[in-house]
């Protein structure tokens, strides 16, 4: 199973996986992430912003912060044994060909007011500076796949209640914009990246437990409608062997506190020493530079 994974996500860019985690400890997800959310909108301790300022919000970034944990470790914990399940990383690891590395968590949940179709993109737009770079990084990640049948990155996206709200558009992370395609994800200053006419669009059903893993260079998009309780849980890796990229995902400084990783597995442990050790000099760098 786990090789027609491998070529499924190679072949198509994405792959789905069936109650990847039993439904207990997505249970138990469930209430650590909503206490995060909870927190987060009394106060993001990243930049001390209040969450709830900005009612259209959908989704915020590093749940494995640790002051979202205080007097609860025990969370904390389940959190970093998840990022660094055996089971997930099974999925990760053969689709990789690669030993995975962390590079964030995230949780996408509904507005509280309003709502939208979400944005047509692909990830490698937001990272360039002109749609020339774009192409390039495309095109190297797709001579990456062609010629060594590897990929750089997964975004694995673990249902914490029902949702319907992911749509990919299949082997997309291999071809560039069909001439409707690009009109959709960019013509006219974006104006028309919302549409749900975008050819070749599938919608994933996932059911809690359920992982919708897909490349981010594909076309893809999220709905997020006060009327529709979503609560999804986001994990990202890179493969070992790719760029380790320095920005504001793999910026997580907190890693670095005294006791951090006490009481982790010893798995857990080696699979977020591995993250430090790729990217504590970017996160000195930074902060000498303040």
């Amino acid at each position: 199973m786990i090789l027609d994974l491998r070529r499924q996500y190679l072949d198509e860019g994405f792959i789905f996986v069936r109650r990847l985690l039993p439904a207990e400890r997505v249970q138990r997800l469930r209430v650590h992430a909503e206490h995060v959310l909870s927190q987060w909108r009394l106060g993001n301790p990243e930049n001390g912003k209040q969450g709830i300022d900005h009612p259209d919000a959908t989704v915020l970034r590093h749940l494995n912060h640790p002051a979202y944990f205080e007097g609860r470790r025990d969370w904390l914990v389940e959190i970093l044994e998840i990022v660094a399940d055996p089971k997930v990383l099974e999925v990760v690891g053969e689709v990789f060909d690669d030993e995975p590395l962390f590079r964030c968590t995230s949780l996408f949940f509904n507005p509280l007011e309003h709502g939208k179709d979400g944005n047509w993109h692909r990830d490698c737009q937001f990272t360039s500076k002109s749609e020339d770079e774009e192409r390039e990084k495309f095109a190297a990640e797709v001579a990456r796949i062609r010629n060594e049948g590897r990929v750089s990155g997964m975004q694995m996206q673990i249902a914490l209640v029902p949702s319907e709200d992911s749509e990919y558009v299949p082997g997309s992370h291999l071809e560039w914009d069909s001439e409707d395609q690009y009109f959709i994800r960019q013509a006219d200053g974006q104006k028309h990246n919302s549409s749900n006419l975008m050819p070749g669009a599938a919608r994933m059903h996932q059911e809690p437990g359920d992982a919708a893993a897909f490349h981010a260079f594909g076309l893809h998009r999220g709905r997020y409608h006060a009327d529709k309780f979503r609560r999804t849980l986001m994990l990202t890796y890179t493969a070992m062997s790719a760029a380790h990229t320095e920005d504001y995902f793999t910026f997580q400084p907190w890693c670095l506190d005294s006791g951090y990783l006490d009481d982790v597995s010893p798995g857990t442990k080696k699979f977020f020493e591995r993250f430090i050790d790729a990217y504590e000099p970017y996160w000195k760098r930074q902060e000498n530079a303040k």
